[in-house]
């Protein structure tokens, strides 16, 4: 069974690339420091990563869900975000 097709998980990884290159070429005109590049391709593949963890797991109730603090759920979903923007190329 696929989550998703492996077609368009090529086509976002060359958004990102596209992406990435005009986030760095902007970044580098700039004279900002940044560690880190990410964008709208490492969101969502972060999501599909969580939602993958999920559906394998079996999905939480909403009212399981309600003892995650909100600081705890930001932060996760932060480094899910991170996580994604240092995935390689392909």
């Amino acid at each position: 069974m696929q989550l998703v097709d492996p077609s368009f998980l090529s086509l976002l990884f060359s958004y990102r690339e596209t992406l990435r290159a005009s986030i760095a070429r902007a970044i580098i005109e700039s004279d900002a420091t940044v560690s880190i590049v990410d964008c709208w391709v490492d969101e969502l593949l972060a999501n599909l990563g969580e939602a993958t963890v999920k559906i394998a797991g079996g999905i939480v109730s909403k009212d399981s869900m309600s003892l995650v603090f909100g600081n705890l759920q930001k932060q996760s979903e932060e480094n899910r975000i991170q996580a994604a923007a240092q995935l390689p190329r392909r």
